[in-house]
């Protein structure tokens, strides 16, 4: 199989990119508020503070107001991210479920026969590109991560059964990159 990922991305570095926006802004936030501070009791104080020194306040709360728009734009890139990344086939099969309207608390839900017993299935996807019957070959384009359904973010949930058993994923597809 030469190495080619199931997934496009590595999931654990684009979760850590926005637990580090998510860090980032609200440091950016803390900056704000102390910014805010200073600047109401510069304000506050009247002729006892020099206008070179409000006129200092004002630029330090909108140069820090500008910082958390920043670090918003960037912890919404970092989601859309992590979003977007690409499922691609285990192994080669059949598409026997694609549902890509919210299939309860699974979401947008598709599953592959493999054979032999072996199927796949995956949760939460953002888009499937896919439809029942379609054949696949192992690497092929499926479907998109996403959090459709009972998710409280962007994340591939992916589950294997080999008849009736449930089996680790990670058993068949070895070690993942950075994990």
């Amino acid at each position: 199989h030469g190495g080619e990922l199931l997934f496009e991305i590595d999931p654990a570095r684009h979760q850590l990119a926005v637990r580090q926006a998510e860090a980032q802004l609200a440091a950016q936030r803390v900056t704000l508020a102390q910014a805010r501070r200073e600047a109401d009791r510069n304000n506050g104080l009247g002729d006892l503070v020099s206008t070179e020194l409000r006129e200092q306040s004002r630029t330090r709360v909108e140069q820090a107001q500008v910082a958390v728009q920043q670090a918003e734009l960037v912890l919404d890139q970092a989601r859309l991210n992590l979003q977007r990344a690409q499922v691609r086939a285990p192994a080669d099969g059949v598409v026997i479920l694609a549902a890509d309207h919210p299939f309860t608390l699974e979401g947008n839900l598709l599953m592959i026969d493999h054979g032999m017993g072996l199927n796949s299935a995956f949760l939460h996807l953002s888009r499937i590109d896919v439809k029942v019957g379609d054949h696949v070959r192992q690497g092929q384009l499926v479907g998109a991560v996403g959090s459709t359904g009972r998710a409280t973010g962007p994340h591939l949930h992916w589950s294997m059964k080999w008849n009736d058993a449930r089996i680790d994923p990670l058993l068949l597809a070895g070690p993942m990159p950075g994990g």
